[in-house]
């Protein structure tokens, strides 16, 4: 089993598509540095020197980074195709097993439940994986050029409400508020490569797996702004600039529906599988 997983994980980390998903979301990471970052770090000497005016609070790092400020294009697009990204490295790794003939040698050596297990936990940690590096990126490239001042609730832009999830944590420590939801976007991440995998079984091509997930996710978000449940769209809550009232426990219990689906359709599926 060790040995299997160990296997998959090497599979799906040095594959092509892995990195061909970190650049994607590298580039929309640049070029949000690029247009939005760094414009604003020209206007920092302009905004301390302004003294025949009243100055507001600027907020700077942790209102203007990808997963700060949700008024860029940058971060809609990154957001938008989060579920893409994260099934790119292998969330389509048992469709293509099964094509190629891959799954039937695969299965003289082992049972099922092992390479189904070694199968999961790659595409979830490569789909995570894949996500969070243009995240972090960003984050430390817009960190060379902005200061991390504290955000205060009086800020003009970038401030969460009061109500919001864990707004009392983004006020007193940014950075734990941060990481938190970059570790709410990895395990997300990694459910949608999960739901890819689900639907392998069931697709007859390629693009239909690596589509789904984001089908999904945009039905999801339609269905809750149309009954007005907007708590339930993950476009606005695996952004930590939303701010807009999430419950920590609607994300927790949506993550395990999404999770249930997709790896109960891909265990019960794969075991049923014959070859």
């Amino acid at each position: 089993m060790k040995q299997l997983i160990k296997l998959e994980i090497g599979r799906a980390f040095h594959g092509r598509m892995f990195y061909i998903s970190i650049l994607i979301g590298s580039i929309l990471s640049l070029l949000q540095i690029i247009f939005h970052v760094i414009p604003t770090s020209m206007n920092i000497d302009l905004y301390l020197t302004k003294m025949d005016s009243p100055r507001l609070y600027p907020g700077w790092l942790f209102s203007s980074w990808l997963g700060g400020n949700v008024f860029d294009i940058e971060s809609l697009l990154f957001y938008l195709l989060l579920p893409v990204l994260a099934v790119l490295p292998f969330g389509d790794s048992y469709f293509t097993d099964r094509k190629s003939g891959y799954l039937k040698n695969v299965y003289i050596r082992t049972k099922k439940k092992n390479y189904l297990t070694a199968k999961a936990a790659a595409a979830f940690l490569s789909g995570g994986t894949a996500v969070v590096i243009p995240l972090l990126l960003n984050l430390a490239l817009a960190a060379l050029f902005l200061p991390a001042l504290k955000p205060e609730p009086t800020a003009p832009y970038g401030s969460i409400a009061a109500r919001s999830m864990w707004s009392e944590l983004y006020y007193s420590s940014p950075w734990a508020y941060v990481f938190a939801y970059l570790l709410i976007d990895f395990i997300f991440a990694g459910i949608f490569a999960l739901i890819a995998l689900g639907i392998s079984q069931a697709a007859d091509y390629r693009f239909i797996v690596i589509l789904f997930p984001l089908f999904l996710y945009l039905f999801i978000y339609s269905t809750a702004k149309l009954l007005h449940a907007h708590a339930f769209a993950p476009v606005d809550f695996l952004n930590p600039g939303f701010g807009s009232g999430n419950s920590f426990s609607i994300i927790l219990g949506e993550g395990a529906a999404l999770a249930g689906l997709g790896l109960g359709r891909f265990w019960i599926g794969g075991r049923q599988e014959t070859y």
